[in-house]
């Protein structure tokens, strides 16, 4: 009795001749001379040769076959440690109740297509690394891009710093030892009203100074993150109302009308210093840039998500390119007011960065000879996930004190 392995091997490549009984007829081989070793016998039932797996998918595609007229085929894999480890079997009918059935050894073939789908998949996976790969280097490069957009604003940063240190501040401080200087030398030869004009420059100068220097402290802290940032829901209302009053008395040493038109109960959540530093600021700008008997107005609405608040002035306005350029850092704006009101330079860049700190937006819109309008949102509600970046809860405030400054 042969192995299954010997028949396996008897099987390959081979043509069976057999009847409906399964009774092997002939035998032809497939090589080119028409000659095969070890035959399988004829006049055995074929379907007690072959392997048992075999013998019955074999047994059911022949009567099939026989029964439709219709060529069969199917595929075998074989159990054995034999070379031969797949079978493609065709089974042909005729007329006669008779099939040939041809046996081809496939294993070769279903090995080069396992090697060729590995080999794709292989490929394929590749290919999904290489998107990987080239989408972390698309982030990085991103990053690298903003990490450069952010070393640009540093840069103008520094050189903001240089350019106020360097010529803004040695100013003022030249004014103010010249008219020291001269009060020292001349005093005795000055009258009272001389002395006391003197000491009004003087004082008018110092304080220009030192709201300069604490509009570069304020800067340097908020370029280093050292700002307190401590937002709470509480009434913008009353606060516009209360810095309204408090610029009324400055608005009238110019006779400027300031009209307010405030809606009641806006709560807003928001660093209540940072906004009333804002608020101080677009005043204390609408008034600087305001000629006298002008006209300045604060308004303040509810909207659907946040509130909405807009100062807008009478004043000389500002040309298109300086308009662009307000909010550019390193880009010196600064002007004198109607009655030669001096500024820093930084102010409104801080307003700007203040609004967005608060998740706001701060816009402007100006003509010459007939205003300028600055509009700022702020939130009605916490949005966490943008204020926990920013907020600095648990850490005390080192100065309880306004952010005071002006452009």
């Amino acid at each position: 009795m042969k192995s299954e392995k010997q028949i396996l091997k008897l099987l390959k490549n081979i043509a069976v001749l057999i009847d409906d009984t399964g009774k092997i007829l002939d035998v032809f081989s497939s090589h080119k001379n028409g000659k095969t070793n070890n035959k399988l016998p004829k006049g055995e039932i074929i379907y007690s040769v072959v392997p048992q797996k075999l013998s019955q998918k074999l047994f059911k595609k022949v009567d099939t076959a026989i029964k439709t007229k219709k060529t069969q085929r199917f595929e075998f894999q074989t159990d054995c440690s034999s070379e031969i480890k797949f079978l493609e079997i065709f089974i042909n009918p005729n007329d006669n109740n008779k099939c040939v059935i041809f046996f081809y050894d496939i294993s070769n073939e279903k090995k080069n297509k396992l090697a060729i789908k590995r080999y794709v998949e292989e490929l394929h996976y590749n290919k999904i690394i290489s998107v990987q790969k080239a989408k972390e280097l698309a982030l990085i490069n991103e990053k690298l891009n903003q990490r450069e957009k952010e070393l640009q604003k540093i840069n103008a940063n520094k050189d903001k710093f240089f350019s106020i240190i360097s010529h803004d501040l040695r100013s003022p401080f030249t004014s103010l030892l010249g008219f020291a200087e001269f009060l020292v030398n001349e005093l005795d030869d000055l009258s009272k009203e001389d002395i006391k004009e003197f000491a009004e420059n003087i004082y008018k100068s110092a304080s220009g100074t030192f709201a300069l220097l604490e509009n570069l402290l304020q800067w340097s802290r908020l370029q280093t993150s050292n700002i307190e940032f401590l937002p709470e829901s509480y009434s913008l209302s009353e606060q516009l109302e209360h810095v309204c009053e408090i610029y009324r008395i400055n608005s009238l040493q110019k006779n400027i009308s300031l009209i307010t038109n405030i809606e009641p109960d806006l709560i807003v959540f928001a660093d209540r210093n940072m906004v009333e530093t804002m608020m101080r600021n677009l005043l204390s700008n609408a008034i600087k840039f305001t000629p006298r008997n002008g006209t300045i107005t604060v308004e303040a609405h509810n909207r659907s998500k946040d509130v909405i608040v807009k100062v807008a002035d009478t004043g000389i306005g500002m040309p298109k390119e300086k308009l662009e350029k307000l909010f550019v850092v390193g880009e010196n704006t600064t002007t004198e007011g109607t009655e030669n009101e001096k500024g820093t330079g930084l102010g409104l860049l801080l307003c700007k960065e203040f609004v967005e700190n608060n998740n706001g937006k701060l816009s402007v819109k100006s003509k010459v000879g007939k205003g300028t309008e600055f509009t700022f949102t702020l939130p009605k509600k916490v949005k966490s996930k943008l204020f926990h970046q920013n907020s600095i809860s648990g850490r005390k405030v080192s100065s309880p004190s306004i952010y005071k400054f002006s452009k």
